[in-house]
């Protein structure tokens, strides 16, 4: 069995409770209301923070798979156990969309929803992305390791910054309504790439910072980050362009700060050590499932609030509603498995002793 290490468990569980986290803005129509007062500001702020769930989990990417080399025995096993856990949840999520959202899904449009990676909604794109990903990953390695100095690992660090991440911040400036492109953006979705290079940097180097300056400067910068974004989009609606994405380079210097400050975290106490660890071993199951369990949510708020900005009173009850929610169902689909596989391993016990 693989030594578990609590602090990649903490990162992870985090992670996974951001995404109904940064999925609860869309739903409460946060992006539809104009960026005005001291409630939008605070709401802005979380934004940005619940915002890093993606990257933290390409941070972990590459900090435990950049020793897999081409040709490791089994290495697809993994990929084959995360399709088969997408394909699960797919049907579920399919289930639910025609009986519970009742719409017109017949067997021919769920399998186009499956193999385009929408059956389950907006949470199968990283599925899609990481497929790619982990094929990659071997040859990724390769190149990694054969850089021969560690002046020239961050020069390939830097250069996919360069190319995939500074673009984000420096084309948001506007003239005569217009935005100005200063500089090429063709590569901006290159970005899981810079994560992976750098959780396998953090890996190979074990960076570590002074937690308490850490901290100082993680909520300097997210504090700079959503005052900027409140100026900017002051009065109108918060704008999606502005620091881009996931590829932005505020978002990978954010995130890449709190994995350095929580990975090699230790708890000696199982009473907490534990449940990080079992959210941490279904997080995959837990973000694909979040889309049922925040429409379950969202359905009965739609129910009982006439508007919906009335949510952002209780938005940290709401998240940690769906967060628990979308755990249960997880562990419900791992108690399935578990029986599956137990059934089927007695089944092969018995014909290997009837042959």
């Amino acid at each position: 069995m693989k030594k578990r290490y609590f602090g990649l468990d903490l990162i992870r569980a985090i992670a996974v409770l951001f995404v109904p986290a940064v999925h609860f803005f869309k739903n409460s129509s946060f992006y539809d209301v104009n960026l005005v007062g001291k409630k939008m500001f605070v709401l802005t702020f979380f934004r940005w923070l619940f915002f890093l769930c993606v990257p933290l989990f390409l941070l972990l990417t590459g900090y435990l798979k950049s020793n897999v080399e081409p040709g490791k025995k089994g290495y697809f096993k993994g990929l084959v156990k995360i399709i088969t856990s997408y394909v699960f949840i797919s049907i579920v999520s399919l289930i639910f969309r025609k009986f519970y959202l009742h719409e017109n899904i017949t067997f021919l449009n769920g399998l186009i929803y499956t193999l385009d990676f929408s059956a389950p909604s907006r949470n199968a794109w990283y599925i899609e992305m990481y497929i790619g990903l982990f094929i990659l990953i071997p040859y990724l390695n390769v190149l990694y390791k054969n850089l021969k100095s560690k002046k020239y690992k961050q020069y390939l660090i830097f250069s996919l910054i360069a190319i995939a991440s500074i673009s984000p911040v420096i084309n948001m400036i506007k003239t005569n309504g217009m935005y100005i492109k200063a500089i090429p953006d063709w590569w901006v979705n290159i970005y899981p790439l810079t994560y992976y290079f750098i959780g396998a940097y953090i890996k190979e180097y074990q960076i570590e910072i002074d937690n308490k300056k850490g901290i100082l400067v993680f909520i300097g910068i997210l504090l700079a980050e959503t005052i900027i974004t409140y100026a900017y989009s002051y009065k109108q609606h918060f704008s999606w362009g502005f620091f881009g994405g996931y590829n932005c380079i505020i978002t990978i210097i954010l995130s890449t700060l709190l994995f350095t400050m929580l990975y090699k975290t230790n708890w000696d106490k199982n009473w907490i050590k534990k449940p990080i660890t079992l959210i941490s071993e279904i997080s995959l199951d837990i973000y694909l499932l979040s889309w049922i369990s925040d429409n379950l949510i969202f359905t009965a708020l739609n129910n009982y609030f006439v508007k919906p900005k009335l949510y952002w009173n209780y938005f940290i009850i709401i998240i940690l509603a769906t967060f628990t929610l979308a755990t249960v169902f997880a562990l419900i689909k791992k108690f399935v498995f578990f029986t599956v596989s137990k059934l089927w391993n007695l089944m092969q016990d018995k014909s290997r002793l009837t042959n």
